[in-house]
């Protein structure tokens, strides 16, 4: 069995054929190859005319990209659409391939950390821009950098997590927790008005 992005299209001749993705069970003995699975949106008719990819997932689904069309979809092994995508307009936009794979960020940067304070409580915000394996933040306060001491855990809420802590701090650090993190600290920042 081979996979094939057929995009059936060109700069020149477009807009006729649907931009398939194939099975091919090819027959070596016969030297012919028949179709067994053919991958197209009925309800979304897309036209590629360069570039683009078919990938055949463990579990039989199917991810095309269509290259000149900045659009991805993936299929379930009956060749139902059951993830479609878009960004950019046609022509404007292009994706060369198009994969899907696990992926964990491990960012070289260091996560942020900004604090001010809320009446006699220190408000702390943390983030760390493309890190995915982040759990839990632990928070180090006090009066002067070589003072901290840990005043609270919070569990990560999202691309930015709030923290409070009922006494003003002057300094705070932040520490990223999560399997796999090394290198998770923050710089040690002054606390500002809210």
């Amino acid at each position: 069995m081979i996979s094939l992005f057929n995009n059936d299209n060109s700069a020149v001749v477009s807009g006729v054929n649907q931009t398939t993705g194939i099975l091919l069970s090819l027959d070596a003995s016969t030297k012919t190859a028949s179709l067994m699975q053919s991958f197209s949106d009925p309800l979304d008719a897309i036209f590629a005319v360069s570039q683009g990819s078919m990938q055949v997932l463990p579990d039989s689904h199917v991810v095309m990209g269509f290259g000149s069309v900045p659009k991805m979809k993936e299929y379930d092994a009956n060749g139902h659409v059951v993830l479609s995508v878009a960004w950019g307009e046609a022509e404007a936009v292009q994706s060369y391939r198009t994969y899907k794979a696990a992926w964990v960020g491990k960012p070289t940067t260091k996560p942020d950390v900004a604090a001010c304070w809320n009446g006699n409580a220190t408000k702390i915000h943390m983030s760390w821009n493309g890190a995915t394996e982040v759990k839990r933040w632990n928070v180090f306060g006090g009066v002067m950098n070589g003072t901290l001491s840990e005043i609270m855990n919070v569990e990560r809420t999202g691309f930015e997590t709030i923290g409070s802590v009922g006494e003003r701090l002057r300094v705070v650090r932040a520490e990223a927790i999560g399997e796999g993190i090394q290198t998770g600290a923050s710089e040690v920042v002054a606390v500002t008005e809210c």
